[in-house]
Order: C-alpha cells, then structure tokens, then sequence
C-alpha cells in the first residue's frame, strides 16, 4: 500500500501544531516546567529540530518552514539545548536580512533577545515594536509582556508599566504579571533573571 508524500503546507501545519504545544511549556523564561518534565519537553524538541532539518533538505528555502525552525531552535535554548541561542541568533538575522517584513522572525528575535542579557534590552524592544507594526489589528500578549520586560530592564519603569497593563487586557488570569505590577507600584524594581545569552 503506497502513502501519499505530504504537502510542504501538511508538514508545515504539523511543526506549527507542535510549535503551538511548546510555547505553553518554554516560550519564555524561566521555563513552565523543570526537572523530568524539562528533560522530556528537551528530547521532545530536539526530534522536532531533526524533522525541520529533514524538511528543509527536501524544500530549501521554504520561509515558514525557517521561521518555525528558528523558533523552535530559541525555545530550546529556553530548555537548555547546547548551542541552540547562537543558532536561533544566526538564523533569525538571517532571515531578517532577506525578509525583514518577517512577522514570526522579528517576533522570535524579541523573545530570544528579551530573555538573553539586559544588554540585548533595546534590541528586543526595536524587535517588538516591528512585530506590533506589522500586526496592529492582531497583536499577540506576548509582545506587550515582552515589551514590558525589555523596556524595565532598560529603567523604564513607566512606559514598561503600560505594557504589562497592556498585556494583562488581554491575558487577565497572568497572576505572575499582576504581582509584578504590583511590586512596581510599590516602588520594588525586580530583579532580572536570564538564560545564558547566545553570542552577540
């Protein structure tokens, strides 16, 4: 009995589902999940990463395909894969050079910088604020969180205020950026706190 191959849309739409399932468990920083879990959700991406890589062998050049692959590398580096920051990095400034309109790269780029080291803030903010503009009507929380945290650890507690404000409109049950509201209105700057940042 023959199968018939999939369609680059068919694997694409499989890899998104599974980007989807990540996000919930390491789309940022700290990671939802430790210990046995996080070695699970590590050797679970890691077998994806190798099934971007073989569809990319068969259709080089597929954009979709890098962006999700860039992703998925940045929330690898989240559950501590080696190497996994530097080549989301590379890949996503790769991508961003020839198609600087990359909704998913600019994105992917914020998030990876905002949990990396303060000294990426700015960048992570210029990224964020890309991706809003060029989702205005459909904007994702995380880049009103994400902009809330690149602009705190530049010391702008005000204009970082807004976004958190911003993002919980959207995401009212986040107990986490509630409290850290809270801690900010009483004049309590938290304390940062990164994933090993991948090479400048």
């Amino acid at each position: 009995m023959s199968h018939t191959p999939l369609t680059p849309q068919q694997h694409i739409a499989y890899l998104e589902g599974r980007r989807r399932l990540f996000l919930q468990v390491v789309g940022g920083w700290p990671p939802n999940v430790q210990g046995d879990m996080l070695q699970e959700v590590r050797n679970a991406i890691q077998k994806d990463l190798a099934y971007v890589v073989a569809f990319l062998r068969d259709f080089p050049g597929n954009l979709a395909g890098e962006e999700v692959y860039a992703d998925l590398l940045r929330m690898a580096h989240n559950a501590d894969v080696p190497e996994a920051g530097a080549e989301a990095q590379r890949l996503l400034l790769d991508i961003l050079g020839r198609h600087p309109e990359s909704y998913s790269a600019n994105l992917s780029i914020a998030c990876l910088y905002v949990c990396s080291s303060q000294a990426h803030s700015p960048d992570a903010e210029r990224y964020f604020r890309k991706a809003l503009e060029l989702k205005p009507e459909l904007p994702d929380p995380a880049i009103y969180q994400g902009l809330g945290f690149s602009l705190l650890y530049q010391g702008k507690t005000e204009e970082a205020t807004a976004q958190f404000e911003q993002y919980l409109k959207h995401v009212p049950g986040d107990t986490r950026i509630a409290g850290l509201l809270n801690k900010l209105a009483s004049g309590e700057q938290p304390r940062p706190v990164y994933v090993e940042s991948p090479h400048p």
